[in-house]
Order: C-alpha cells, then structure tokens, then sequence
C-alpha cells in the first residue's frame, strides 16, 4: 500500500512537471490605479517565498546570508515585502491628468493621432486617394470607437463648436437641437456634464444665441431636468456644470431669468448648497451668482423671501466665514461678495421678519462694520501689494489708478458697488433698531445688535455707525437711554458737541 502511495506520488510530480509550466515571478511589477511602476528598489527585492514543485511543502525559507545589496527596513531587519510605493505616485490628481473626463482615454494619444492625421491632409491632395500607413489607420480606428461613447462624441462637439462657422451650422439644425436637449434624460453624470458645458458654450456666443435661448425656453423638459439635478445629485463637478449653465443664461436673457425664477429652483439651489462642502468652492460662487441674478426680477425675489431666513443665514456664514480669517481678504472674492450681500440687501426690504434677524443675532452688524473697515483699508494695501493699482481721492470712494493693465471700469465699480450695498445695509438693519420695543412701551433687554454696538465696537467702528445713523439723533439717544446704553449715549453726546461746536 505504501509502494502504491509512494508511485501515485511521483506519478503526480512527473505530470506537472511535464507541463513545463514556469513558476510565478516574484517581482511582479507594482501596479497603481492600472500604472506600472518599476523601481529599483522592487527589483532588487528578494522573495520571501521560494516556489517549490507540487508535493511540496510551501515555506518561507529566508536567506541564511544577506548579501550586501539586499535592503533592510528601517529598524534594520531585512524586507519580506516590497516597499511601500513613493509618495508622489499615489497622486490622484497627478495620476488621472492625460485622462479624459472619467474615461481611460489619453488625452496625448488622441491629440497625436489627431495632428499625424492632419500631416497626411496637408501634404496629399484631397482629391487623391490616400493609403495611411498602418499605425495611423489603427489610430484612426480607435478614435472612431471612441467617438461611439457618447460623452466623448458631446465633449468633440463641444471643442468644434468654439470654431464660429461650425458653431453657425449647428446652430440651424433643429435636428442637432433635439439630440442635444434629448441627453437630459440620460443617468450618466459625465455625459450631462459634457452636455451642460455644450449648452454653455452655445448661449455663450453673442451671435445666434437667441435661436438656443428660444428653443431652450420652449423645451418641456430642461427645467425639470436642472431641478432634479441640483435638489438630488451629489456629484460636485456636475452641480457646477449645473449652477454655471443656469448662471450664465440667467446672465445673457432676462426673459429666461424672469420665466424660470420660481421657489422651487430656490429650494433646488438652496440642496445643492448642501454639497459645496466649504465657502470656498467654485461651486457656492455659482450658486449664489444664480441667486443674485434671480433677485433682480420681480419673480425671483418673490421666490426668495419664500426662503429668506435659510437664504440669510447662509449668506451671513459665508461672510463670517471670511471675517473669521486674520486677515479679512476682499481681492479676489469681490464678485462673490458683491452677489451675497446684494441678496441680503434684497431680502431686507421684502422680508418681514428681517427685524427679528437683526433682534437676535449680533454678528449681523459685525460683519457688516469689519468688512466696511476692509473695504476702507484696501487702496492702502493695494499700494503695497500692486504697485500703482489703486488711489484715494479723499472723498472715501475707492478708484483705479490710470493703468492701462487693469479695467479701470470694472475695477472701480466692484468696490463702490459692495460699499454702497454695505452702507444701505448698515442703515436699513440701524432703522430696524429704533422700531424695536417691547410689549406695550415695557423695557426689554437690548436687541443683539444693539449690544454689539454698546460693548464691543471699537471707536472707528462707532464712527462707522454714526455715518450711518441720518440727522435724527435725538432718537437714537432715547434709545440708548432706554435699554441703558451708557457708552454709546456717551459717544452720541461728545459727537453732537463737537458737531455744534463745529
């Protein structure tokens, strides 16, 4: 029985050996995200496993000896395993950079295969036939499948549309128009996203715009198409193709601004906030852009003040948020700025309840006063950091300096626009101030802003306040004498003495 066991055995062994079938190799090159890496650190690596015939017993049998080359860890033992990758390979970013969208297609590849097939239409003439070498009619091959997705077909439409002439044609063809609004109903994120950023370069242009604002305006479904993706998607880049589509055809057609605003798109925009994760995101600076664009219609602010206590308090976090920084920076969030307090601004003088906003929550007032003094400090700092960039003219109003570098209209507008907005504010949420009383002329406890004023305002902040306070002093000092303002009285009183004095 034995002697039977021992020749099944062999019979065995002599049978995958006859096979001829290699063992594994064990410097299997690393691979990360589909990249091989090759180093030479794996390839001087030992194995720690010796692959044995069949029948054998599979153990780990290291060296007896290290020879001088083998590596060690770092606490002096020698390597089992292949050392961990470098750090800057495991790079996301940096790895998926020649992609194309979330595909696995090189962007190198096809911009080489592209220019060697233009070699052949610029040399040979176009009414000859011409035979392409091999490698090229595969390169050809491949792009045509490529083409078959359709996230690539949209986004080569998309580039050849920023040609004028193409962009005419297919701004004629109602057929082209129906496949386009057509994709909405597609599921697949990077096909909407190719096709929202299509639709933004088509209204883009000042030329023909009105025939896609026209049919987008008679689509039934693009609205409720927008709707769903910014109220359910979690996707960021698709939220932001979402907002700046929206954006952008709120920018060039009032009519479209006026026929969608409507409180269900505030609701929509108000979830997708959700998603912007901080108030640095390009996508909250789109989203408050589609905001700002719907309160100068009569529609939209209606649908605003629906959700105009969510609206403020979002509005007034992404202002503290800045205010929170050491150094409170307006260059370079000044358009953004400029669309959220525009908002508030809107909101105060439709909102009914904006009186309790300002009862209850002192950091109103706050952050309006620091970012006045910013706006104030910001010529100096101009001429620090941009030499020439800006000047005062004394009266308060921030202007450019005559440079031809910077758009001097532009430049000038933005910050007188956020200081004229910032002043009305101030002035509106102060007026609320004097309305506040208690239940039948009883004395209740100061409203929130009002303590501001009393106990934490600086000097040059108090003189912010006194810009803003109009000629009737008078009622500012029963005010102050009612919830028992010491301070501020004091500093109403040695400012209308100095003014008689005056």
């Amino acid at each position: 029985m034995e002697e039977s066991g021992n020749d099944s055995e062999e019979s065995e062994r002599k049978n995958f050996e006859n096979l001829n079938i290699p063992p594994p190799s064990p410097y299997q090159t690393p691979v990360i995200n589909n990249i091989s890496i090759i180093s030479k650190n794996w390839l001087n690596t030992p194995s720690p496993v010796r692959y044995l015939r069949a029948g054998d017993d599979i153990v780990n049998e290291p060296d007896d000896e290290l020879d001088d080359d083998d590596e060690l860890d770092d606490n002096g033992h020698e390597m089992t395993s292949n050392p961990e990758p470098p750090k800057e390979f495991i790079n996301e970013d940096l790895l998926k950079a020649d992609a194309i969208g979330d595909t696995a297609f090189s962007k190198r590849w096809v911009l080489s295969t592209l220019l060697n097939i233009l070699k052949y239409v610029e040399d040979d003439d176009m009414n000859q036939l011409v035979e392409l070498d091999e490698e090229v009619q595969d390169g050809v091959c491949h792009l045509w499948d490529m083409s078959m997705n359709d996230e690539m077909c949209v986004g080569i439409i998309g580039n050849m549309m920023c040609s004028p002439s193409i962009f005419q044609v297919y701004s004629s063809d109602d057929a082209f128009m129906s496949f386009l609004f057509s994709l909405f109903e597609c599921d697949d994120p990077p096909v909407l996203i190719e096709t929202l950023r299509l639709l933004t370069t088509c209204i883009s242009f000042k030329e023909h715009c009105g025939l896609w604002i026209t049919a987008i305006k008679q689509s039934q479904h693009i609205l409720t198409s927008v709707l769903f993706i910014l109220q359910s998607s979690t996707n960021v880049t698709l939220l932001k193709s979402t907002a700046e589509f929206v954006s952008k055809l709120f920018d060039v057609s009032d009519e479209m601004c006026l026929h969608w605003s409507c409180p269900d798109l505030v609701l929509a925009v108000l979830e997708a906030f959700k998603q912007t994760g901080s108030f640095e995101s390009k996508l909250y600076n789109e989203l408050m852009s589609v905001l700002q664009s719907m309160s100068t219609t009569e529609n939209g602010v209606e649908a605003l003040v629906t959700y105009a206590g969510e609206i403020c308090i979002l509005c007034l976090g992404y202002l503290r948020n800045l205010c929170d920084d050491v150094l409170l920076v307006v260059v370079g969030n000044e358009n953004v700025i400029a669309a959220t307090v525009s908002v508030i601004n809107v909101l105060f003088l439709h909102w009914d309840a904006n009186i309790d906003f300002i009862n209850q929550d002192y950091s109103f007032v706050r952050v309006v006063l620091k970012f006045l003094e910013a706006l104030n400090e910001l010529p100096v700092i101009y001429k620090i950091n941009i030499d020439g960039a800006t000047t005062d003219n004394g009266s308060g109003d921030l202007e450019m300096a005559n440079d031809d570098s910077h758009d001097e209209k532009d430049g000038r507008s933005v910050y007188r626009l956020i200081r004229s907005l910032l002043i009305t504010l101030l002035k509106d949420a102060l007026n609320l101030l004097l309305k506040i009383d208690g239940p039948e002329g009883e004395v209740t406890s100061a409203p929130r802003s009002l303590q501001y004023i009393e106990k934490y305002c600086s000097r040059e902040r108090l003189l912010l306040v006194h810009s803003c306070l109009g000629e009737d002093i008078h009622a500012w000092l029963q005010l102050a004498d009612k919830f028992k303002c010491v301070n501020f009285k004091k500093f109403l009183l040695e400012k209308s003495i100095f003014q008689y004095s005056d």
